[in-house]
């Protein structure tokens, strides 16, 4: 079983050497219109706890002086608060909705003294804080909450969302109110393609297709491939594929080789927590069956895994987390760590939770299955160092395969352009460039 986590990554390893030379709710879709939307068929928050009812009343004149929406090019939207230790948690809903969701921070920059606005003066302060938003050079990430709202595909009229905050005092501030422009937000399946570019000693550019990666309605990975068949024909033609199914939630992964023929693994009977990641499932592999237990942080950061009554599985899987960002991950058999994983960050921000090729190529759960979300917050930052420490001595190639800095370039909207992998080959630098296709 210790093949299925390091086979994929060891693959990819020699093949970069080689080239250097939410979930939707169950209910019924029939008359969809016809039946009164709830809450969660708005808008879907990861890190907030749900709650029924109606939404607080607010009990004070004062109201949040710094909240912005952000409605992005690709029809995201993203709530931003100014983390501020005065307020201890915050409330989030649709305007004449049942229900409303429970935000409540773990760590707050700044303090200061009660303030006393009237009703509206905020409005003047969310404009201004909109500005500096916009302002990339001006913007601290650090200094503000970034909360996505996912908008469900039911959804056909704009809507307002409201936000409230509740005081150390026990006192709630009046709702800032904000519209979701239904027509600006992604409403269409959309897929992306990764290739390795390389150009020749002559200048001529050769292309090869690595990853295609499709997404739903609602932004949700649900089908990942790579193709292992590349430029050397000593290596037999292979696949590795990665299906999510969402309602009701199973996972499929296949990795086919011509030696080895297919290998399947599959995830089902997933239970998920209020935020939507997962919980316990029951994993399936041609070897046996047995349980999964995940635990999280109470910031929604994964912290560990247990596998249960699959022997050739790891025992447990550990996570590391520091200023939201995932440092290391390492996965014990018997008891001892043997692989292992480090990461380190720049100041760029992840705001789309991309899928990257050093991240795939690293993933804990083999080929991006840990990063498509389901399994907690991802890291805030974009990830610029991988050192992957794969606990075998086979590969020797006196080449630093396992290590690698991490650079990007970026579309106008905020994707990935391309992201270049730089090792070290006898002490020449060697970078792979991979090109990102929408």
């Amino acid at each position: 079983m210790k093949k299925f986590f390091v086979s994929f990554l060891s693959v990819i390893l020699t093949l970069q050497f080689m080239s250097s030379c939410d979930l939707v709710d169950s209910d019924d879709d029939n008359d969809r219109d016809d039946i009164e939307l709830k809450l969660k068929d708005f808008i879907k928050i990861n890190n907030a706890s749900y709650k029924k009812g109606t939404f607080p009343l607010s009990t004070s004149y004062e109201s949040l002086s710094d909240v912005s929406v952000e409605q992005n090019e690709d029809g995201t939207v993203t709530l931003l608060i100014s983390k501020d230790d005065y307020f201890v948690k915050y409330f989030i809903g649709v305007k004449n909705v049942e229900g409303y969701y429970v935000f409540t921070p773990q760590n707050s920059v700044k303090s200061r003294k009660p303030r006393h606005d009237i009703v509206g003066v905020f409005k003047s302060a969310v404009r201004k804080s909109k500005k500096k938003i916009d302002d990339e050079d001006e913007f601290d990430e650090d200094e503000y909450f970034i909360i996505p709202l996912n908008v469900g595909s039911e959804v056909k009229d704009d809507f307002e969302i409201i936000i409230s905050g509740e005081t150390r005092d026990g006192e709630i501030t009046e709702p800032y109110e904000a519209t979701i422009n239904v027509e600006n937000r992604q409403s269409e399946e959309h897929s992306v393609s990764i290739s390795l570019v390389m150009w020749d000693e002559d200048g001529r550019k050769y292309s090869w297709k690595m990853y295609d990666l499709d997404y739903d309605t609602e932004g949700r990975l649900n089908y990942l491939s790579m193709d292992q068949e590349m430029m050397d024909d000593e290596y037999d033609y292979g696949y590795s594929k990665m299906y999510i199914k969402y309602s009701p939630l199973n996972i499929k992964i296949e990795e086919y080789s011509e030696e080895d023929g297919l290998y399947e693994v599959s995830f089902n009977n997933i239970s998920q927590n209020a935020a939507g990641y997962i919980e316990k499932a029951m994993l399936n592999t041609p070897d046996g069956k047995g349980e999964v237990e995940f635990y999280y942080d109470s910031d929604g950061h994964l912290l560990s895994v247990d596998f249960l009554g699959l022997g050739d599985m790891p025992s447990l899987y550990k996570f590391n987390w520091s200023e939201g960002n995932l440092i290391s991950w390492s996965a014990e058999y018997d008891g001892e760590p043997d692989l292992k994983c480090y990461y380190s960050y720049g100041n760029q921000a992840n705001k789309k939770n991309q899928l990257t090729v050093s991240t795939i190529m690293t993933d804990p759960f083999s080929f991006g299955l840990y990063h498509s979300g389901l399994f907690g917050k991802l890291s805030k930052n974009m990830v610029n160092y991988v050192k992957f420490d794969d606990g075998e001595d086979e590969y020797d190639y006196d080449y630093n395969e396992n290590e690698w800095n991490i650079s990007y370039n970026f579309n106008s909207d905020g994707t990935i352009n391309s992201e270049t992998l730089s090792s070290y080959d006898e002490g020449d630098l060697v970078k792979n460039t991979y090109v990102y296709s929408y």
